[in-house]
């Protein structure tokens, strides 16, 4: 996953978005919200990189032949 992504970022913003509020409101410099906000970029990218690789890539799907799609399917004996 790249850092850059919009998973990342926008993880970032949501983390950081008392920080970037602050700053709207005046209450905070913008370099204190930068910061904190890049160092969410780097945390956020961290997690979602982790939980990405527990959950590993998705597998591909068994296209379905006409062959398949014909065959026919087991039944079971009726008592």
């Amino acid at each position: 996953m790249s850092p850059f992504s919009a998973p990342v970022l926008v993880a970032a913003a949501l983390v950081s978005s008392p920080a970037l509020w602050n700053v709207i409101q005046g209450t905070t410099p913008a370099e204190v919200a930068l910061t904190r906000y890049l160092i969410s970029v780097v945390l956020c990218w961290m997690a979602l990189a982790a939980v990405a690789m527990l959950i590993g890539p998705v597998p591909p799907a068994k296209p379905v032949t006409p062959a398949d799609a014909d065959a026919p399917t087991e039944q079971l004996p009726v008592v």
